[in-house]
């Protein structure tokens, strides 16, 4: 179990801040958008680096020390909507794992700035390294609310229907700003819900009344929990979580939001803390999440001690 002597600064709902933070610094450069999955006795963290443009992954153990990073999907130029790749999911399925992805175009050859427009690709591999893409979006911006940007892809496998779940971000020019949701039953064709959005920011709420954004849903107690970021404008930034019974409609916001917001004066997450990845493990709830303080991002970790995450919520 993770050592106990933590900050609980800028944290509610019983989490704290691990004291070593970040766990993953940008030694590499900056790392961001982190998924994180089991591997036999392993972690192994899918992550996008920015530095590459590139999808990557490090391995670890106890979800605190990992490995330098490797590329298991770098940009490609010929495809027309991929010349960075980031935000990604990967699931493992029946032996095989499959990657949704988000893939932007810049503005011009040697221009590192996002056109403003980006996909959701797709890509699977037989041992979660080696990846083989879909050349062409499985999903691109269609509705009017969705705008130029789909963007961070969170996809279940729901064995009780035989379909994949999608949540998605769209909206926005810089940043997605609404969430929507998609089935499949392949995973690479998909049929959005006539009630998209599904999920828009709350003006009641200053910490995210302008954006809520790439969300991780995990089923539990007969509820669908939906972690995400809120932003309070385009610098500041929390995380955040709500429930709903179907995971599309009749979504409760938790009563002590932001449950994740900055840290103290000059720490690494002062600013900001985006894109939530929540794991059980060790009798612990384990959140990783890039930080940013000034224009530098880096990977930290929250902690939860004990099984039960919402005490304090009635889950009738």
């Amino acid at each position: 179990m993770i050592d106990q002597d933590l900050t609980r600064i800028g944290c509610q709902g019983n989490w704290r801040r691990y004291k070593n933070n970040p766990v993953f610094r940008n030694d590499y450069g900056e790392t961001f958008d982190v998924t994180v999955i089991k591997v036999k006795e392993k972690l192994r963290m899918y992550l996008s680096w920015r530095s590459t443009n590139s999808i990557a992954f490090v391995e670890g153990v106890d979800g605190v020390h990992w490995s330098k990073p490797t590329i298991v999907l770098p940009p490609d130029f010929s495809t027309g909507w991929e010349d960075d790749v980031n935000r990604q999911i990967v699931i493992e399925k029946d032996g095989k794992y499959f990657m949704w992805y988000t893939g932007m175009k810049f503005l011009g050859a040697g221009e590192r700035m996002s056109s403003g427009r980006s996909c959701i690709g797709f890509a699977e591999s037989d041992d979660g390294i080696h990846f083989k893409r879909r050349k062409e979006p499985v999903m691109e911006p269609e509705e009017t609310w969705e705008k130029t940007n789909l963007m961070c892809p969170f996809v279940i496998w729901d064995k009780n229907r035989n379909i994949f779940r999608m949540w998605y971000s769209a909206g926005g020019f810089w940043e997605p700003d609404q969430i929507g949701y998609a089935e499949s039953i392949d995973g690479i064709h998909w049929m959005r819900s006539s009630r998209n959005p599904v999920f828009r920011p709350e003006p009641k709420n200053f910490w995210e009344k302008e954006i809520v954004s790439a969300c991780q849903i995990i089923f539990m107690d007969n509820w669908y929990y939906m972690f995400y970021i809120g932003f309070e404008d385009m610098y500041k930034a929390t995380i955040n979580v709500a429930r709903s019974k179907d995971g599309i409609t009749g979504w409760q916001r938790y009563p002590n939001n932001p449950i994740i917001a900055g840290g103290p004066e000059g720490s690494w997450d002062v600013e900001a803390v985006y894109k939530p990845w929540v794991m059980h493990m060790d009798g612990q709830w384990l959140l990783w999440a890039n930080g940013r303080q000034a224009a530098v991002e880096q990977v930290g970790l929250y902690i939860h001690d004990g099984d039960e995450l919402f005490t304090d919520w009635d889950k009738k």
